[in-house]
Formats: C-alpha cells, sequence, structure tokens
C-alpha cells in the first residue's frame, strides 16, 4: 500500500508547492518572474518533496524563514539556495527601495503611517533622503484652519486635506492646492 509523506499542509511542503508553481506553471501570477525567465526547479527537487524536504532540514530551514536563490539569474537547487528571514528576502525584491539599508516598508512604519508613506513620496519627487527621514506632521490645522474646512473649501471629501497630510504632502501644499 502506498503511503505519503503527510506533510501537505505544512508551510515547508507550501514552500516547495509554490516553488515549482511559479517556476512551472504558465497560469502562477509569478511565472513571468521566474519560469519565463529561465528560472527552473531542480530535477530532484521537481519530482520528490522528499528530497527538499531533507536538504531543508539539513540547511538551517526554520518556520520563519524563506529559500532564497544566491544567484537570482540561477535556478533552485541545492548550491544556490539558503533561508533568509523575510525581511531580507523584501531588500533583495527588484523592485524594493532601500535607503541606509532601510526598506521602504519599514521606513514607512517608523515614521507611524501607512505602509505606502515612502513610495507616495518618492512618487511625488522626494529625494530617497527627505522621504526616509522626514517625520509626518500630524496636526490637522494650518493658519488657524482646521482639515475639514480647508477640505470643504477645497472642493474634496471631509477627509481630502487629511489624508494628504498622511500621504507626506507639506502642509501648505495639502491646505491649498485645489483638486
Amino acid at each position: 500500500m502506498y503511503k505519503t509523506h503527510g506533510e501537505t499542509k505544512t508551510r515547508l511542503y507550501k514552500c516547495w508547492d509554490s516553488m515549482k508553481q511559479r517556476c512551472l506553471n504558465k497560469n502562477s501570477a509569478a511565472y513571468n518572474h521566474y519560469g519565463k525567465r529561465g528560472i527552473k526547479v531542480c530535477e530532484e527537487w521537481k519530482n520528490s518533496y522528499e528530497c527538499f524536504r531533507d536538504w531543508a532540514l539539513k540547511n538551517g530551514y526554520r518556520g520563519h524563514l524563506t529559500i532564497e536563490r544566491v544567484n537570482v539569474n540561477e535556478g533552485y537547487y541545492p548550491g544556490n539556495c539558503k533561508w533568509i528571514t523575510k525581511i531580507e528576502q523584501l531588500k533583495n525584491k527588484q523592485n524594493s527601495v532601500i535607503f541606509k539599508g532601510e526598506t521602504a516598508r519599514a521606513a514607512s512604519l517608523r515614521l507611524g503611517k501607512t505602509e505606502s508613506l515612502i513610495h507616495m513620496r518618492l512618487k511625488s519627487g522626494w529625494s530617497k533622503e527627505r522621504a526616509f527621514t522626514t517625520p509626518v506632521d500630524t496636526s490637522t490645522e494650518y493658519k488657524g484652519e482646521s482639515a475639514t474646512a480647508a477640505s470643504k473649501r477645497l472642493g474634496g471629501s471631509r477627509g481630502l486635506v487629511c489624508m494628504r497630510l498622511r500621504q507626506g504632502w507639506p502642509k501648505e501644499r495639502a491646505f491649498t492646492e485645489k483638486i
């Protein structure tokens, strides 16, 4: 009688399956960044979860870690993979914005606002240094006018000025720029 490993619901199995999906399944959302680029899974791992699991456990796998390819232009095989934290993984993404070793997401959260604060600032033309270091001004008055009153005067919704301030707009611009 055939017996399976019984690990299909584990995080490590899901990691193995995801690795195969992004490299082999043309319908995977990540396929364009992996399989289409020629990133492959070695035959040993592709054909056997147990082989992958054994390598993972011998090479530092822990539940909070993710698999990384040392050379991003090569595939998934024992000599090209290691286990790292999710924060380290974010720093390696092609679209990550980093300033002095800190990701945009981490800086946004450190400044106490939405995860996209730094990206919004950069899109608005801020320099990296300014975007990563300028504290968010959370007061909601400018020259004696409340954010609600200014929003109404500018023809926007009640929270227009507050939204602009959360996105890192300078107060003068947030309170005066018409829609």
